[in-house]
């Protein structure tokens, strides 16, 4: 329910934002909205839960514990509203900026989308933040600088990045080799001044939105919680429901591996079949693993296209070797690929439980004086 709620409400803002995207660009927004999403839906529900294991405190404790869950999650959810409305209005802004100057472009490679989304949450995110992405005190200091106009690195550093990629929009890879291709361009200023323009547009509206509708939709959303009884994260979903969420997971992680390998091979972001690689392969992916019972979680987020990354290179030798492997038409060791993100899909860390830690100190303790020491028998 908590989950169904926050979908809601975000798709009726967030929908119009994506409407003159390309669908790749969209569903990729889409993609990390659901993971996003399943995170924070944790994050409340945990906050939920534990005021509602608060009976041993007293009436002013009580009193005192619910004010404070309620200014953390009305603090996670604007947090994760108006960093989303920011990443989306910037990726609409560029979208905009490419039809404009490069009408005849490829369409952006998903390596490149990736990049650019990647470089905007660097961009959002409050120096020294590192990787807590839900440091909702951090987001929302970074967000009020920004939507009160003070904070002109923000605005220097994102004109120089939508710059970037727009101009990089500017140029077709070498279809043949040797030969580049050059879109005829118009003038650098026309460039700079129309985003300089966007920018100026995008920080009056987003100062609004921040002050205003990012607080109504909270208080709207705090409210709908409060008329549902919270349950832990079992949740009745339609198993298409679920299963579609799970498959968009898998989605993210080839994604993540495939931009991996790409960039320690130092692939140009507009060269290779990076869209049809990973079509492909979550394909196999997903005919492996479908029906199996597995969990995804930030952890594997983080950490699973790594590993699998070394895996890949252990057996083939270099990125660019798997690259190869994969642009190789018919290619039968992508299901060897697939097998491994199973094995590290599957291979959850499980932990001792209270009981097997005890009797395994105990043995260790009852086997110590037998055990033989490692120095010479005659030192004393």
């Amino acid at each position: 329910m908590v989950e169904d709620i926050l979908t809601k409400e975000f798709l009726k803002i967030t929908e119009p934002l994506m409407d003159t995207m390309t669908k790749s660009e969209s569903d990729l927004l889409r993609a990390d909205t659901v993971v996003e999403i399943a995170e924070l839906t944790q994050l409340i529900v945990r906050e939920c839960l534990g005021a509602k294991s608060s009976s041993t405190l007293t009436t002013e404790e009580v009193e005192a514990e619910i004010k404070l869950g309620e200014k953390i999650k009305c603090g996670k959810i604007k947090a994760f509203l108006t960093r989303r409305v920011a990443k989306l209005t910037i990726h609409r802004m560029l979208s905009g900026l490419k039809k404009t100057f490069c009408p005849g472009a490829r369409a952006s490679s998903l390596i490149s989308m990736r990049a650019f989304d990647n470089d905007i949450d660097e961009l959002l995110m409050e120096e020294g933040d590192g990787d807590h992405d839900w440091n909702e005190v951090c987001v929302n200091q970074r967000i009020k600088n920004i939507s009160l106009g003070k904070d002109h690195v923000f605005e220097m550093d994102l004109k120089e990045l939508l710059y970037a990629h727009t101009t990089r929009e500017m140029s077709i890879p070498e279809s043949t080799p040797g030969v580049t291709e050059i879109l005829e361009t118009p003038p650098p200023e026309a460039v700079k001044s129309a985003i300089t323009r966007q920018v100026r547009r995008f920080l009056g509206v987003f100062g609004w939105f921040v002050n205003n509708e990012a607080v109504t939709q909270t208080e709207r959303m705090i409210s709908a919680f409060e008329e549902i009884e919270v349950r832990p994260i079992i949740t009745e979903e339609a198993p298409v429901s679920v299963s579609l969420k799970a498959k968009m997971n898998v989605k993210v992680l080839v994604q993540k591996l495939i931009t991996r390998l790409f960039k320690n091979a130092k692939v140009n972001h507009n060269v290779g079949n990076s869209v049809g690689i990973v079509e492909s392969l979550l394909e196999k992916v997903w005919a492996k693993v479908e029906g199996e019972s597995f969990t995804v979680t930030p952890d594997t987020f983080r950490t699973l296209d790594k590993v699998v990354y070394k895996d890949l290179v252990r057996i083939w030798g270099s990125a660019e070797s798997v690259l190869v492997m994969f642009n190789m038409a018919g290619s039968s060791d992508e299901n060897c690929v697939a097998s491994i993100i199973k094995a590290r899909l599957m291979r959850q860390p499980k932990k001792r439980r209270a009981v097997c830690k005890f009797f395994h100190s105990v043995g260790k303790a009852m086997s110590k004086p037998f055990r033989r020491s490692s120095e010479p028998v005659w030192v004393l």
